[in-house]
């Protein structure tokens, strides 16, 4: 990969609500590609049909146990250092840290995320003083200013580090190394504004491949720089048109950001899920922060609904319901490029799509949005508008009789032909079958306004 070939995954709405910018070979796209994650290419799905699945499935870059990040911290003449690099260092690794209101810190939200199966670790180096004034790298068309950044500070840092050290599985790629400097991201899509990105520069045997740019505005929050560690170390996509249940989706609170959603979490084996089919009846349970279920499209393997079982309390204290929640997924899509264009779908309970009604939707949640046995015990074909498959054929899924909102709720599980009203498609021309292949790559080309 050429050095000068560089493609950004930009925070969406630090101040306002915006969109993100992935560019790839002068086009944008909404997710990374595959030459951008080397260690996807040999994994396979590993799928168990009425059994617990506690392996993940496959989809995104799987990191296990510590995962070493390194944290290069700069400031400017205009803009100095707005906390010692003690604090910076705390803000990353140390448990419980609370500055600000913060519910611990960025390795506390992780081991908390992923039930301690990631040690999220960031060695911090700086302050270094960049060489020209803030203002400056804030400037520019694009983001060439934070390649012209980058550079400077690889530079600079570079007879201090041994990058091989964080090629954490040895695959010649380094995996999370973040630059932090002084002040707020200024101008959306340009200069230094936080975002995550590729710069193929090679330095002690490895290559930086992945990397993540994000401010330091003056107070302490997580949800930056976990959201940007999402891009840089998992690969995860943007989630708009998604609402407030996952951080890769509204910013509904830095200091205490909701968790990855429970599908993303299944594909990191972070918690255990079961494939249920055409055979499977009886009673299950959904435990919070444990088992999920999915059940997929038996003529489209990579489309299916997921549903899980949260409870606001803890990393989902801010939400206002407790309950199961239900997605629908279709991996044809590589992240949710438009409100009709969507890798996931928040189904709501009440029947309704306030959720892809906005790009970052507002309210992002409601207390009836999740199945509970006292607002809506049932989603099937007789329930929901949205129960059929993107083709628009029956999915034959009903999920009934949800208990109340629980640790452990229970539901009965019966597939087959049901008694429904007339199946409305969903609003979402998702596979590329559907919308053809020019329209799929007409879109992506296109630039999304931030919203006011």
């Amino acid at each position: 990969m050429k050095s000068s070939l560089i493609f950004f995954f930009a925070l969406a709405g630090l101040v306002a609500s915006t969109s993100a910018d992935i560019v790839w070979k002068g086009k944008r796209v909404s997710e990374w590609p595959a030459e951008a994650l080397p260690e996807m290419t040999n994994q396979k799905s590993i799928l168990a049909k009425t059994t617990v699945t506690e392996t993940g499935m496959g989809l995104y870059p799987r990191p296990t146990g510590v995962v070493k990040g390194l944290t290069l911290v700069i400031d400017f003449s205009d803009q100095p250092a707005p906390a010692s690099l003690q604090d910076v260092d705390d803000w990353l690794n140390k448990p419980g840290f609370n500055k600000n209101g913060c519910n611990g810190s960025v390795r506390d939200y992780y081991k908390d995320a992923s039930n301690g199966k990631i040690d999220y670790q960031n060695t911090v180096l700086g302050f270094y003083r960049a060489k020209k004034p803030k203002s400056y790298y804030d400037d520019g068309e694009g983001y060439e200013r934070a390649t012209e950044l980058l550079n400077e500070v690889l530079d600079y840092f570079d007879p201090q580090v041994n990058f091989a050290d964080y090629d954490n599985d040895g695959d010649g790629n380094t995996e999370a190394i973040s630059i932090v400097y002084a002040g707020a991201g200024a101008t959306w899509g340009k200069g230094i504004w936080p975002h995550s990105g590729w710069i193929g520069k090679k330095r002690d045997g490895v290559n930086i491949s992945r990397y993540m740019m994000t401010d330091l505005p003056g107070t302490f929050s997580l949800y930056v720089f976990a959201h940007e560690s999402g891009h840089m170390v998992f690969g995860w996509p943007d989630l708009y048109w998604f609402g407030d249940y996952c951080l890769m989706a509204n910013r509904m609170n830095d200091k205490n950001p909701v968790v990855i959603n429970d599908f993303f979490r299944a594909d990191q084996g972070w918690i255990p899920f079961a494939d249920v089919d055409g055979t499977s009846d009886g009673v299950f349970t959904s435990t919070v922060n444990g088992m999920a279920y999915r059940y997929k499209n038996p003529n489209n393997s990579k489309e299916g609904f997921f549903w899980c079982n949260i409870a606001n309390t803890g990393r989902y204290s801010v939400l206002k319901g407790s309950g199961l929640l239900l997605f629908h997924y279709n991996l044809n899509e590589r992240g949710n490029t438009s409100a009709t264009n969507l890798q996931l779908r928040t189904i709501q309970a009440d029947n309704k799509a306030d959720l892809q009604a906005q790009q970052w939707p507002s309210p992002g949640n409601a207390s009836n949005d999740l199945f509970r046995s006292k607002t809506t015990p049932e989603f099937s074909a007789s329930t929901s508008d949205y129960s059929a498959w993107y083709d628009g054929s029956p999915s034959n899924l009903r999920i009934w009789d949800i208990s109340n909102a629980q640790t452990n709720m229970t539901f009965k599980l019966g597939l087959g032909t049901i008694a429904n009203k007339s199946i409305v498609k969903p609003t979402n021309r998702n596979t590329r079958m559907q919308q053809g292949l020019g329209g799929y790559w007409n879109l992506l080309g296109q630039r999304e306004k931030p919203l006011k």
